[in-house]
């Protein structure tokens, strides 16, 4: 009689990839399976996608397996030979309630593992308004507080933009420039640039200044200079650089001074 160190019973999803990490191992290995072929059950009827993890239970196992896999997936498709592309999941909201759901799933998110930005208390994110998980962005009240709807639909267009181009393309540029501000600045985004491209910095300083000067500067160059007359912590500055202002080796410093 043959005998076995393992014995899988099932071979769906969850048997398959039990059976294939006890193969790395010096064991004779068995999957026994009630149907004619691997997957035949609940893992032929999966959605398809990996779940990030937002609506999971912060602290929970579901959470954890779902933040550690989603990380993991992409060496485990490379070594498989399964075609796999991040195109991102974005949740949208009609409503006051909606509202109130995607910010529970963005706390949800930030305690199961989510780069948070200490500046805004949201996500951090690059020129396109992805976060760090790769396929992930977030613009409007989620990233930061906002005090004119048209800042809200500029982001929302941009955001929209980077991830038609992350879809195309399967991947942006990478953010490796910092992006940081000075003691009076506030609330400052993005927090990571390429200096490829077009970017719009939004800052709001952190208390009432008159006569003030804004300079952002890369490495010893000042890459734009304004004056603002009047600034006040509930107004948000806006100031747009262009790519051939940039380079692509130093960080980018907003500097405010009276």
């Amino acid at each position: 009689m043959e005998q076995w160190d393992v014995i899988v019973i099932g071979a769906g999803v969850v048997g398959s990839a039990v059976a294939r990490e006890l193969a790395r191992y010096r064991l004779n290995v068995a999957v026994l399976k009630k149907e004619l072929d691997i997957a035949c059950g609940n893992s032929s009827r999966n959605t398809g996608m990996l779940h990030a993890g937002f609506t999971y239970k912060p602290g929970s196992l579901k959470a954890e397996c779902a933040v550690e896999g989603n990380n993991e997936f992409d060496r485990v498709a490379a070594e498989l030979g399964v075609p796999f592309k991040r195109t991102g999941k974005l949740v949208v909201g009609f409503t006051d309630h909606d509202m109130e759901n995607i910010l529970k799933f963005k706390a949800i998110d930030e305690q199961n593992g989510a780069e948070k930005d200490p500046g805004t208390s949201g996500p951090a994110v690059d020129e396109n308004y992805q976060t760090a998980v790769p396929g992930v962005f977030a613009a409007g009240n989620v990233l930061h507080a906002h005090d004119l709807v048209d800042f809200v639909s500029l982001e929302a267009e941009a955001l929209a933009d980077g991830a038609a181009r992350f879809i195309r393309k399967g991947a942006l540029p990478a953010c490796g420039l910092a992006v940081r501000g000075n003691e009076l600045v506030g609330g400052l985004t993005p927090s990571r640039i390429s200096g490829e491209g077009d970017v719009t910095v939004s800052f709001r300083v952190r208390r009432p200044l008159r006569d003030c000067t804004v300079e952002l500067v890369q490495g010893e160059r000042v890459v734009k200079r304004r004056r603002i007359p009047k600034a006040l912590p509930a107004e948000m500055v806006q100031i747009r650089l262009r790519a051939e202002d940039l380079n692509q080796t130093d960080d980018l410093e907003v500097r405010v001074s009276c």
